[in-house]
């Protein structure tokens, strides 16, 4: 499979309350699921990947 879209990050900050810290420390990474997509909705290297591809002609 080819990936429609590569995007490079170097750092990425995740900043999570306590609890989802805990469900990740007991192993339940799926609770970083909602702040790890906001934190890269609002990186910009992200955000510019995804503008480049919207633009891209269909077909």
């Amino acid at each position: 499979m080819t990936p429609d879209l590569t995007v490079e990050i170097d750092t990425l900050v995740v900043e999570v309350d306590e609890a989802t810290a805990r469900a990740v420390a007991e192993g339940r990474v799926e609770a970083l699921a909602p702040a790890l997509l906001a934190a890269l909705r609002d990186h910009p290297a992200f955000t510019d990947a995804v503008r480049r591809v919207s633009r891209r002609p269909v077909g």
